[in-house]
């Protein structure tokens, strides 16, 4: 549930947009719970939307004591879009955080396959 001051603006007319841009707007005041709560509310209406998965995934690795549940998110992402460098990437290293060395090895391998000579995969 969102907070009573997130309330008056939600209404059964809210679309997916405009909750991730709620949920980005949270996200960079410093309130990640309310952002969760946006993203979680688009996943409930709309569970193959991209940008949710993705930005969900990114703000429980950032937490830090919530990197597992970031893995199923990118899994899913990777499911609709398994030639995204970038999913593959953000997968390592939630799998290299969570110690899962060759996992997160395989994945920064398929990452560079996908996009050879992106740098950004080997950070």
């Amino acid at each position: 549930m969102l907070t009573e001051t997130a309330q008056p603006f939600i209404t059964d007319e809210a679309t997916p947009a405009a909750m991730l841009q709620m949920a980005s707007w949270h996200a960079q005041s410093g309130d990640p719970e309310q952002a969760e709560r946006c993203y979680r509310w688009v996943l409930e209406r709309e569970p193959d939307n991209m940008l949710a998965l993705r930005r969900l995934a990114l703000l429980l690795q950032s937490d830090g004591q919530r990197v597992q549940e970031a893995l199923p998110l990118l899994d899913t992402a990777i499911a609709l879009e398994p030639h995204n460098a970038v999913l593959h990437t953000s997968r390592a290293v939630v799998l290299n955080t969570l110690e899962r060395r060759l996992e997160a090895l395989e994945s920064f391998a398929e990452a560079c396959c996908l996009k050879p000579g992106d740098l950004s995969a080997l950070y």
